[in-house]
């Protein structure tokens, strides 16, 4: 190694060190977990601390802390407005007809997605299944949790 390479190493080496005692330069720190959210809410509220103080023990940022203690979500998305479906769209209202109609049938006489996607292929729908499926499905779910029950 020539001295320029030498001296370089040895700069690279004290900074890579100093960052590994302060912390930094190891990437991006993993999600807030409940335990964690709860332990910053339990700082900010019962302890009296300031958000710089915990994000300064913690070693997340101010914005990150602050979500933690109002609780918001990291990834919030809310579709505006819902997407135009020209395909599935005229066969939808049915969909949800023989979905209204199964809340009276009996138990063995319900329609299954596959049965209401033949129905809908019978009055001319030649796509896939796969919307219909997704309309059941959301459906299913809906009435589980209106009833209370937990998701499988």
């Amino acid at each position: 190694m020539k001295g320029g390479e030498a001296h370089n190493a040895i700069i690279s080496g004290r900074l890579r060190a100093e960052q590994s005692a302060f912390g930094w330069g190891q990437g991006r720190p993993m999600k807030l977990d409940e335990d964690l959210k709860e332990r910053i809410r339990r700082s900010y509220y019962l302890e009296r601390k300031s958000i710089r103080q915990i994000a300064r023990e913690e070693g997340y940022s101010r914005p990150t802390i602050e979500k933690a203690i109002t609780n918001q979500s990291n990834n919030p998305y809310h579709v505006r407005r819902p997407k135009p479906s020209p395909i599935f769209g005229p066969y939808q209202p049915r969909v949800e007809a023989l979905l209204l109609e199964n809340d009276h049938l009996p138990r063995k006489q319900c329609y299954t997605v596959h049965r209401i996607f033949e129905v809908i292929r019978a009055e001319g729908y030649q796509e896939s299944r796969i919307p219909a499926s997704s309309i059941c499905v959301r459906a299913q779910a809906y009435e589980r949790d209106a009833a209370g029950v937990p998701s499988p």
